[in-house]
């Protein structure tokens, strides 16, 4: 840094200072090359879109089950094929409160059902017993496994 303080008068001067200051801008310019690629956000066309990144999700209304990537996700999201979901009536949030989630939380996000084509299908939950129920229920609430005592089959054996 004492090449920084040189005068001009003295020998190499004002040549030492001009070279510092280069280095000193190499260096920035070599640090914010390097977080930039580092922090950058990934494109749509990195999203995985493999068999075992896929997400199941199952419909409110019929029990419906397919599995989505992240990748495939993505693109129904930009086709409109996602939507916030008003909780209770499952009917497509109409204003920024019900976006929002109201009073109650966050919004629901659903995506359209390919077989009943209402926006109401959320990720699955894999239970012990190898059924599957929604992660959250149209109501809002956590989604629940059966239990044996709830289970009417269980009862039956």
């Amino acid at each position: 840094m004492l090449l920084c303080c040189a005068s001009p008068n003295q020998p190499g001067g004002q040549s030492s200072r001009t070279r510092t200051v280069v280095q000193i801008c190499a260096v920035v310019a070599i640090l914010g090359l390097a977080a930039f690629f580092a922090f950058r956000g990934s494109s749509e066309d990195e999203q995985l879109d493999t068999p075992e990144s896929a997400v199941t999700y199952i419909c409110w209304h019929d029990g419906h089950t397919f599995k989505l990537t992240p990748a495939q996700w993505a693109k129904l999201l930009k086709q409109g094929e996602v939507g916030h979901v008003a909780k209770g009536n499952q009917a497509p949030a109409s204003d920024a409160r019900d976006q929002r989630g109201g009073s109650t939380g966050g919004p629901i996000r659903a995506v359209r059902c390919p077989k009943c084509k209402k926006f109401s299908c959320v990720m699955a939950l894999d239970c012990p017993d190898g059924t599957q129920v929604p992660t959250i229920t149209a109501e809002g609430q956590v989604g629940q496994c059966p239990t044996a005592a709830q289970d009417p089959q269980s009862r039956q054996r």
